[in-house]
């Protein structure tokens, strides 16, 4: 029965570890996105201000 427990608990760690990494990884990619979001907000506002001027 310990040994079912031991089992379940490395299986959890092991899980936990990915589930971190993935979240690492998945907040480095929001912040890409939204770098990308605001370079293109600011190329489309430099954009209307040369045609209005």
């Amino acid at each position: 029965m310990t040994l079912l427990w031991v089992s379940i608990s490395i299986i959890l760690a092991i899980n936990s570890m990915w589930l971190l990494k993935l979240n690492k990884d998945l907040i480095e990619r929001n912040d890409e996105l939204i770098a990308t979001i605001v370079i293109n907000a600011v190329k489309d506002d430099e954009e209307d201000m040369d045609e209005d001027n």
